[in-house]
């Protein structure tokens, strides 16, 4: 099968899940299979992703994002895919761009996400069979022309190891920030909430660190004191208890915020689950300095390019780590 059958199928299969495809269809049965094997996820984390997920799925989209990608008359490769499992469907956006890149998918997914995305492929799979020989399911990854994989630090470096000469694209771990001002509002300090919170934490979009003004630290606090407590996962607030729990061990000066602790920083670093690192009053150049230091480490600012409460939904032509993936793919050759 050339690329733009692959392509040409897999956009049908796309489009056809925006009218098939809502958190409705996956049933109860599944979404609780889904959480007892991964316990961070939750019905309402599970149907925001798929919410993100959808808006993808709109034929204007697909094609305006697929115009840029035009694709050669060379042979379609089989790219690897690994996929982490610290929120619902991660590796989704990554699934995509390879098949919309004319080469085929050998997936290894992680067990703690298989019923999701085993669920999705499904779907591919029954619209038209053909996808099955362009999106394969593997347990163990066999000999591939290119790699793409999430997890850490820890884990790009064991898979760097493990595939040494294969060319590869590795998901190494960032954080996000945000930039609270004195003009910032209530209703946008509660929908940073979602940055915050949507996903345990867990994300590289989601929002770790905070710049902001000391007048806004009241206004802050009864923001996360307000937010719903069943949005949070058993694990998280589980988390959340051992952390306070070593915080205090440690003498740690932090701000109890109830579903949250506040720690007071001078630097930008990724903050644990269950923590905010919070920068006060630093001046708008300092800021900036910082935010530029940091940018190999930073996959979003809110406030800074993104809307409050929009660091979890990010549209289809926003890739992770910053790097066009599409492009590396369609322009992507087997080296002779």
């Amino acid at each position: 099968m050339q690329k733009e059958a692959i392509r040409q199928l897999s956009l049908e299969a796309f489009i056809a899940l925006q009218g098939t495809l809502s958190p409705h269809t996956l049933g109860k049965d599944l979404i609780e299979r889904a959480i007892k094997i991964n316990p961070w996820y939750s019905t309402y984390y599970i149907e925001q992703r798929l919410k993100n997920i959808h808006s993808w799925f709109q034929p204007n989209i697909l094609n305006n994002w697929l115009k840029a990608y035009p694709l050669d008359s060379s042979q379609p490769l089989r790219i690897g895919l690994i996929t982490a499992a610290n929120l619902p469907l991660v590796g989704f956006h990554d699934l995509m761009s390879i098949l919309l890149s004319g080469h085929k998918v050998i997936l290894k997914c992680s067990r703690r996400d298989r019923p999701l995305m085993k669920y999705m492929c499904k779907l591919l799979w029954d619209f038209n069979p053909a996808l099955r020989n362009c999106l394969i399911w593997v347990d163990q990854m066999p000999p591939i022309d290119y790699l793409i994989a999430s997890g850490g630090d820890l884990a790009a470096k064991e898979l760097d190891y493990r595939f040494q000469g294969v060319p590869k694209t590795m998901r190494k771990h960032r954080f996000s920030l945000a930039l609270i001002e004195e003009s910032t509002s209530l209703k946008e300090l509660e929908k940073l909430l979602d940055d915050i919170f949507l996903f345990n934490g867990l994300g590289c979009r989601s929002v770790s660190n905070i710049f902001l003004p000391s007048s806004k630290l009241s206004p802050l606090l009864n923001s996360i004191k307000n937010y719903p407590s069943e949005k949070l996962t058993s694990s998280y607030k589980e988390k959340l208890a051992w952390q306070r729990a070593k915080y205090k061990t440690l003498s740690y000066t932090y701000i109890e915020g109830e579903s949250l602790l506040l720690l007071p920083v001078e630097t930008l670093k990724d903050g644990e689950i269950g923590t905010i690192r919070l920068l006060f009053d630093q001046e708008r150049n300092v800021i900036e300095k910082m935010i530029q230091k940091n940018l190999h480490h930073l996959q979003c600012v809110v406030n800074k390019g993104i809307e409050f409460g929009m660091s979890q939904y990010p549209t289809i032509d926003i890739f992770e780590d910053n790097v066009d993936l599409l492009q590396t793919l369609t322009q992507l050759h087997l080296q002779k």
